[in-house]
Formats: C-alpha cells, sequence, structure tokens
C-alpha cells in the first residue's frame, strides 16, 4: 500500500513497470537519477 512519503526505486534493465492512475487527488514527483561508472566483477 503506497502512503505519503513513499519511495519506490527500481533498476529499467531489468524491471518492466507501468503507472496506475490511482493518486488523481495527489501530488506526484518524480526524480530520474542516472548512475554512471565501471561494472563491479
Amino acid at each position: 500500500k503506497w502512503e505519503k512519503n513513499s519511495l519506490v526505486m527500481w533498476d529499467n534493465r531489468v524491471v518492466q513497470h507501468a503507472a496506475l492512475n490511482d493518486y488523481v487527488d495527489y501530488d506526484r514527483t518524480l526524480y530520474r537519477v542516472t548512475v554512471n561508472g565501471t561494472t563491479l566483477n
């Protein structure tokens, strides 16, 4: 269940996702974070 101030993170390389229109009466803030670096073995 989503609650006020919930936070979700996912890896788009391995997850398929879709937004639900269940937040009509609430603001939704989205931030995109891109991480660059070397691959760890």
